[in-house]
């Protein structure tokens, strides 16, 4: 006890327990908000009385907290300057880690340079023969391919980062391979592998105790059953999720858990159900209309379905080709995803919906993942026969096909 006392009345010693007591509790699932009182406060004491190291950790955590709440500006702004400060230190492992959290707080807006900055750290993780960080850097490095749409890559990158996690023995590295190559087996199609990709995942972080990547994993997992046409197990699935999510303070999963629910809604015809869904993760959404986390486009496509169904095909039309313009930028899968889901409920009242499925059923990408290629094709026999339905004539005018 008096061991105890003395540390606590010491913030310079008592500062790194503090720092892990926090950690612990980021794996058991802290709240983003909470996490981000928490880091300015310990940041302040690291800053007058803490070592370097402890700042640049300090930094990191609350350089998640931010990007997890969506404030990524806020976030790159301390990851760039936590990883001048680590490199005029002079410690290369401290310098390693900060490069680290830059490159992945960077993914979001700029996924290019994330993927300069990850190939660096490969290339002096494999040097000093820091196995661990060579896994982590390979997969961050997964996801920054994937990002930048080259899939081929961040698979072997992913299978890269498990191999070497595994020969390390980090366990927390290689239930996050698992989970992204149960991610890319889920869009192309590979469901029995991806199933038991993300299932090893999930029995990992659950041994590991990492409530926040458990969160990640069953989101996956009740996107894999939609996609198997699973919708029951998928609604269960998402509704673990939300409630999760919502302990966690995760909003973004929050969000999308419930488009989930709402979407599985609209296949039985539910609408009522879906647009409960719908206004609960508005809640959740707080206002941040402009806010385009991972997976925005499932919550995008449960707002132009229902708004088609209420008859607000303006509202439903201009909602998809803003989203359309925003994702096409930046994630293309997203984009295709987005017009596969919902591209058939605007077929009726919006004729410039089909440009942009003719667009992206072409795209290389899209023949890469075989569900998503499906749904293109069906499309496509809709358009047909819809057209096939009707004679445009020279000179404007419409007839109808004579049928028999």
């Amino acid at each position: 006890m008096l061991a105890s006392q003395a540390i606590g009345a010491d913030p310079r010693r008592a500062l790194p327990v503090q720092l892990r007591r926090l950690l612990a509790r980021l794996r058991l699932g802290q709240g983003a908000a909470e996490t981000e009182r928490e880091c300015r406060r310990l940041l302040s004491i690291a800053e007058a009385v803490g070592t370097t190291g402890a700042v640049v950790q300090t930094q990191s955590l609350l350089v998640q907290a931010l990007a997890r709440m969506g404030n990524t500006s806020e976030a790159i702004q301390i990851a760039e300057s936590s990883l001048r400060l680590a490199e005029s230190s002079g410690d290369s492992a401290l310098a390693g880690e900060a490069m680290h959290r830059l490159a992945i707080t960077l993914l979001a807006e700029r996924s290019e340079e994330a993927v300069e900055l990850l190939l660096r750290l490969v290339s002096r993780a494999r040097a000093s023969g820091e196995k661990v960080m060579e896994a982590r850097a390979f997969l961050s490095l997964g996801v920054a391919r994937v990002q930048t749409r080259d899939y081929d890559a961040g698979t072997e990158a992913f299978r890269a980062a498990l191999a070497i996690a595994q020969e390390a023995q980090a366990l927390d590295v290689a239930a996050n391979a698992s989970m992204n190559l149960g991610v890319l087996g889920l869009r192309g199609g590979d469901f029995e592998p991806a199933h038991e990709a993300l299932r090893e995942a999930l029995r990992l972080f659950t041994t590991l105790r990492n409530n926040a990547n458990r969160l990640a994993t069953l989101y996956n997992l009740a996107d894999l059953e939609r996609e198997r046409g699973d919708d029951a197990t998928s609604v269960a699935l998402y509704r673990e999720t939300a409630v999760l999510a919502g302990q966690l303070g995760a909003d973004d999963l929050a969000i999308g858990a419930q488009a989930g629910i709402g979407l599985a809604a609209l296949t039985t015809n539910d609408v009522p159900a879906a647009q409960a869904a719908l206004a609960t993760a508005f809640v959740a959404l707080d206002g941040r209309a402009d806010w385009w986390f991972q997976r925005r486009e499932r919550l995008e496509s449960l707002i132009i379905r229902l708004d088609v169904h209420g008859g607000r095909y303006a509202a439903a039309s201009e909602r998809f080709h803003q989203a359309m313009e925003r994702l096409e930028a930046s994630d293309v899968y997203s984009a295709a995803w987005l017009v596969a889901d919902c591209a058939a409920d605007l077929l009726d009242h919006d004729d410039l919906v089909w440009p942009a499925v003719e667009r992206l059923a072409t795209h290389p990408m899209a023949s890469q993942f075989m569900p998503l290629a499906a749904r293109f094709t069906a499309l496509r026999d809709m358009a047909d026969r819809r057209n096939s339905a009707h004679l445009r004539l020279p000179d404007g005018f419409v007839v109808e096909e004579i049928t028999h």
